[in-house]
C-alpha cells in the first residue's frame, strides 16, 4: 500500500494508541519514495511510529532515527556513540 494523503492528514492530527491519543505531529510524504515518509513527533510513547501506522493499516519495514531534540545523529552507526559539543550541551540545558 502507497502512502497517501489521507494516511499524511490522519498521522498528522494524532492517532489513538494504547487507550490515548497521540498528540499532533508534523509528518512529510518522501518525494522520491511513495512508501516512505519523514516524522517528527513530539512525544515519545513506547513504539509510538510503528504502532500509529498499524492502527492505519500499515506495517514499518524499517525505521531510521535521525535526531533526539536538537542533536542530529547525521552518521552515527547503530550501538556508537559520540561526545556532545559544548554547543549541544548549552542548548540542552537551556531547554529544560
Amino acid at each position: 500500500m502507497e502512502i497517501d494523503e489521507a494516511f499524511l492528514t490522519r498521522m498528522r492530527s494524532g492517532v489513538e494508541i494504547l487507550g490515548k491519543m497521540t498528540d499532533p505531529c508534523e509528518v512529510f510524504p518522501e518525494i522520491h519514495n511513495q512508501n516512505a515518509f519523514r516524522i517528527i513527533l513530539k512525544q515519545g510513547m513506547n513504539r509510538q511510529i510503528r504502532r500509529m501506522c498499524y492502527k492505519l493499516g500499515f506495517s514499518v519495514h524499517r525505521l531510521v532515527r535521525t535526531r533526539i531534540m536538537n542533536l542530529h545523529l547525521n552518521d552515527l552507526e547503530p550501538g556508537a556513540w559520540r561526545d556532545l559539543t559544548q554547543e549541544e550541551r548549552e542548548q540542552l540545558t537551556a531547554s529544560r
